[in-house]
């Protein structure tokens, strides 16, 4: 079952495409932009990859302002302000 550890090989980490029914926490596998989806899996707003893959399980790491959930949001607000810098950028000629 996707998600799940196989055998003795606790590393295996599964993979799914775009266009995938999930619900859940998902991360880039290319860029390591993190979504929350329930639905269809897009392609990654910020690098257009299709692969996706679950996120890694942190207890306890949203409360209270875990440090962990802190740095991951503020290092994806920061390439989500990059990537409107350069698309504005674009636009502007």
């Amino acid at each position: 079952m996707p998600g799940e550890t196989h055998g003795l090989d606790q590393d295996y980490v599964d993979f799914y495409p775009s266009g995938t029914q999930a619900a859940g926490e998902f991360c880039c596998a290319s860029c390591g932009y993190g979504i929350v989806v329930r639905g269809q899996l897009p392609r990654c707003p910020m690098c257009g990859e299709s692969t996706w893959e679950t996120a890694a399980w942190r207890p306890l790491s949203r409360e209270a302002g875990g440090a962990a959930w802190t740095a991951s949001a503020a290092a994806a607000r920061d390439r989500w302000q990059l990537a409107q810098a350069n698309y504005e950028k674009g636009r502007q000629g």
